[in-house]
């Protein structure tokens, strides 16, 4: 589906910018995912969709609030 492929790619391209500011590596935030860092590549390129509930720990894995990624995406998502 087009809209979702868009959709992911826009999270993505949030995650990245969120995880760059930061100043984590793709590596260590898998770490702190304890996931693969392909998985994290996928998120980011858009080839995996984040669910809603998996927002929660990659906002802990940042270091922020998850109102934060939230408030991101819906003024990407919406404007």
């Amino acid at each position: 589906n087009i809209v979702n492929t868009e959709a992911n790619k826009t999270t993505g391209k949030i995650i990245r910018e969120l995880r760059e500011n930061s100043k984590i590596t793709q590596s260590e935030l898998a770490r702190r995912l304890r996931k693969p860092q392909s998985y994290v590549s996928k998120i980011e390129s858009g080839e995996r969709s984040l669910r809603a509930y998996e927002l929660i720990p990659f906002a802990q894995a940042l270091g922020m609030p998850t109102h934060v990624i939230m408030e991101a995406l819906e003024r990407a998502l919406t404007h």
